[in-house]
C-alpha cells in the first residue's frame, strides 16, 4: 500500500480568535460558502462547504479552558486525500493569519481511514505504535501533561492479550482492546483517551492519532500526518511485527529515527525532505552518524 492512497482528517485546536474569524479564514483558501449551524449549543458549530461540496467545521472545545467559549475554535476537516495536502497546508497558514494561536492546552488529532484493514493489520499497526513508543514521544515532543490525560501511552495488558492471542477478526480485536466485546462502541468511551484511539477504529473504522502538540505550523501538520500514513501503510504491507519495545538511546536517537523514517517507512527522497527534518529536531546527536563523526587519526 502507498501511503498516498490512504484518506485522513485531521483536528486543530485554536484559540484567540472567534469561530466565524477562523471560518473565514479556511473560506479564503477553499473558497465555497460560510453556514452558522449553531447547533448543538455546547459545540456551536460553524460550517465552512467548499467548492467540491465538502465540509470544514469551526466547533467550541471546552477542554480549551485558557480561552473563553468565545475564542474556541477547534477546526474539524472534512475527509482528505494526500492530493489534498497542499490545500490543508494553506487553510492553516490562513488561520495562523488571521490571528488564531495555541498554548499548552490545545492539541492536534489526525484520523486515518481504516476500512482497507482487517484485524490482523490493525493489530500490526498498534504494534508497530507500542514498538517505537518511546521514539515518537520523544520526537513528537508529548507533554507529560497530554500523556497522562489526553494521550496516554498504549497499555502493555493490550499488547500482551495482542501476542497470545493473535487475533483473526475485529471481534476478537475489539474484546482485546475494551476487556470485553463491545458491540456498540461510543464516540466518547473512556478507552479514546490514548493517543492510539483504537475506539475510532471500532466506532467509525478510523484511527485517532492523538499525540501531536499544538501548532499551526503547515510544515509540522503536514509531517505528523504523512508519519502517521506512512505506519499505516507500513502495517498494512508486512505479514506480522514484533512489539516488543526499541529502546531508546538519547545521545543517537536522531540517527536511529532517521534510519527508521527512511528504511522502514519508506520517507525517503526529496518529497519527504521537509518532514523528516520536522521529525527529527526535537531529538539528539546527529543525523548522519551514529555516535558522532569519526576524527581521522
Amino acid at each position: 500500500m502507498d501511503l498516498r492512497d490512504l484518506k485522513y482528517g485531521i483536528e486543530i485546536e485554536t484559540i484567540g480568535r472567534t469561530r466565524q474569524q477562523v471560518a473565514e479564514a479556511i473560506q479564503s483558501v477553499v473558497c465555497g460558502r460560510i453556514q452558522y449551524i449553531g447547533t448543538p449549543e455546547a459545540h456551536d458549530p460553524w460550517h465552512v462547504i467548499d467548492t467540491q461540496g465538502r465540509t470544514w467545521q469551526v466547533v467550541a472545545d471546552a477542554s480549551l479552558i485558557s480561552a473563553v467559549k468565545e475564542h474556541q475554535a477547534e477546526v474539524v476537516s472534512p475527509v482528505l486525500t494526500y492530493a489534498d495536502m497542499p490545500i490543508l497546508q494553506e487553510v492553516v497558514r490562513a488561520i495562523r493569519l488571521a490571528g488564531a494561536r495555541v498554548d499548552q492546552n490545545c492539541g492536534i488529532h489526525c484520523h486515518i481511514d481504516m476500512s482497507q484493514f482487517n484485524a490482523r493489520e490493525v493489530a500490526n499497526l498498534m504494534r508497530y505504535f507500542y514498538k517505537y513508543e518511546d521514539y515518537l514521544m520523544a520526537a513528537l515532543k508529548i507533554s507529560p501533561k497530554r500523556a497522562e490525560r489526553y494521550a496516554k501511552p498504549i497499555r502493555q495488558e493490550v499488547i500482551q492479550k495482542l501476542e497470545r492471542t493473535r487475533p483473526t477478526n475485529m471481534r476478537q480485536l475489539n474484546t482485546i482492546w475494551y476487556g470485553y466485546y463491545n458491540p456498540n462502541p461510543q464516540r466518547y468511551d473512556s478507552s479514546r483517551y490514548c493517543w492510539f484511539n483504537a475506539n475510532g477504529i471500532f466506532y467509525r473504522q478510523a484511527l485517532e492519532v492523538r499525540a501531536f502538540e499544538a501548532t499551526l505550523h503547515a510544515g509540522r501538520i503536514r509531517a505528523y500526518i504523512t508519519l502517521c500514513l506512512a505506519m499505516a501503510a507500513k502495517a498494512h504491507d508486512i505479514k506480522a511485527i514484533n512489539s516488543q519495545k526499541s529502546p531508546i538511546e538519547q545521545q543517537s536517537s536522531k540517527y536511529s529515527f532517521r534510519v527508521l523514517l527512511i528504511s522502514g517507512l519508506k520517507l525517503n527522497g526529496d518529497e519527504f525532505k521537509n518532514v523528516r527534518m520536522r521529525l527529527l529536531e526535537n531529538l539528539e546527536g546527529s543525523s548522519a552518524w551514529k555516535y558522532g563523526r569519526q576524527q581521522a587519526a
